[in-house]
């Protein structure tokens, strides 16, 4: 991809830099989340902010049960076997 868009090629990226590379080739692909789950930097006490994290300006953590996404009421409702993930009531 480096190549292709005239970058200077790298002979080696620490995972931070690939996280970055990522974030520009996927950067319509709405993957970008799903990658920060992945390298620990969404929720929870991260090392990585950016504006509006957890709705401040200047960016906060936030709970890390937040990684994964409330099942809705009417899922819950309609399957009495399902149980609500951690954190969501």
């Amino acid at each position: 991809m480096r190549t292709r868009a005239h970058a200077a090629p790298k002979q080696s990226c620490s995972l931070n830099e690939i996280l970055d590379e990522w974030s520009r080739e996927f950067y319509f692909e709405g993957r970008r989340r799903v990658d920060l789950i992945r390298f620990g930097k969404f929720g929870g006490n991260t090392d990585y902010k950016w504006q509006w994290k957890g709705g401040a300006y200047a960016g906060r953590d936030f709970e890390a049960y937040r990684n994964v996404f409330a099942i809705p009421t009417d899922d819950l409702i309609a399957n009495p076997n399902l149980k609500q993930n951690e954190g969501y009531k």
